[in-house]
C-alpha cells in the first residue's frame, strides 16, 4: 500500500514538475524528488537529482555522510525546489530566491490526515529554519 501511495505522490509531483518546467520558472528548478530517472522519462518530466542544488544553499550545512544528513535527504527535502540566482554569483547566497514545493496527498485511505498535515508543517518549518541558518 505504501508503494502505491508513494507512486501516486510522485506521479502528481511529475505532473507539477512538467508544468513548472514549461513555465517562466523552468530554469530555476534545482531539485525534484518525484521518482526515478526512468519514471520521469516515461512521463516526459525532466529528471533533476540533487546535483543541481548549489552546495552552500541546501541544508544541512555540514555533515555529508552523517546520519543526520542521510535522514534529511530521506525525509526532509522538499518535493521540488526552485533556486533563482539570476544575475547573482553562486557565492552571493543572500540574493538567491528559493521556492519550495511540497505535495501532500490525502486519500480516502488516510486514517490520520491531521497528523500528516502536522508532520508536513513541521518538515516545512525545519527546512525554512535550515535555509535561514544558511543565510
Amino acid at each position: 500500500m505504501k508503494r502505491m501511495y508513494t507512486e501516486s505522490h510522485n506521479k502528481a509531483g511529475r505532473i507539477l514538475l512538467i508544468a513548472i518546467y514549461n513555465s517562466a520558472n523552468g530554469g530555476d528548478i534545482c531539485l525534484a524528488d518525484v521518482g526515478s530517472q526512468q519514471r520521469c522519462k516515461d512521463d516526459g518530466a525532466p529528471y533533476v537529482g540533487l546535483n543541481h542544488v548549489p552546495a552552500n544553499t541546501l541544508p544541512p550545512p555540514a555533515g555529508q555522510g552523517t546520519e543526520e544528513h542521510a535522514r534529511w535527504l530521506h525525509t526532509k527535502r522538499p518535493d521540488i525546489m526552485l533556486c533563482n540566482m539570476q544575475g547573482h554569483s553562486q557565492a552571493d547566497i543572500e540574493r538567491h530566491e528559493i521556492l519550495s514545493v511540497e505535495l501532500n496527498l490525502v486519500t480516502c485511505h488516510d486514517t490520520r490526515p491531521t497528523d500528516q498535515m502536522t508532520a508536513a508543517r513541521q518538515q516545512h518549518e525545519e527546512l525554512v529554519e535550515r535555509l535561514v541558518e544558511r543565510g
